[in-house]
């Protein structure tokens, strides 16, 4: 397949997005978009130990991830939603993305076989057991 980009925030859950992202079998590139100057300490990259190449993008965490995607020619884009009400950036980017962008919901297991759907649908992210794989229309 090629390049798995995940995005990881500053929450605990970025760490399952990441167990999902390296599930895949293919290199992950860890991607966290920061919106502010100061030094933000990142979960995921901490458990990842530096195992995984890492991107930092600064700015509107939606066009951030889109412009690391491309920037690194990504092959796949990661990423965690909560599945609430909007605006939801997994909504913004699966919309927008030239690749598959693979959705990790709150309840989902991050190592289970994802579920191939044509759009994004919150409420079926939010209740989730598996991830769920979108394709660019």
């Amino acid at each position: 397949m090629g390049l798995v980009m995940c995005a990881v925030d500053c929450s605990e859950a970025g760490a399952t997005v990441m167990d999902a992202a390296k599930a895949t079998g293919e290199p992950v590139l860890l991607v966290h978009v920061s919106n502010s100057l100061l030094g933000t300490e990142v979960p995921a990259f901490v458990e990842d130990a530096g195992a995984s190449e890492r991107h930092i993008e600064h700015g509107p965490t939606g066009p951030g991830l889109l412009r690391a995607a491309e920037r690194h020619d990504a092959a796949m884009i990661v990423l965690g939603t909560r599945g609430r009400l909007w605006p939801s950036v997994a909504r913004w980017v699966t919309r927008r993305a030239p690749c598959p962008v693979l959705i990790v919901g709150p309840r989902a297991d991050p190592t289970a076989t994802p579920v191939p759907r044509p759009a994004f649908d919150r409420k079926l992210l939010r209740d989730s057991k598996v991830p769920v794989l979108i394709a660019p229309r």
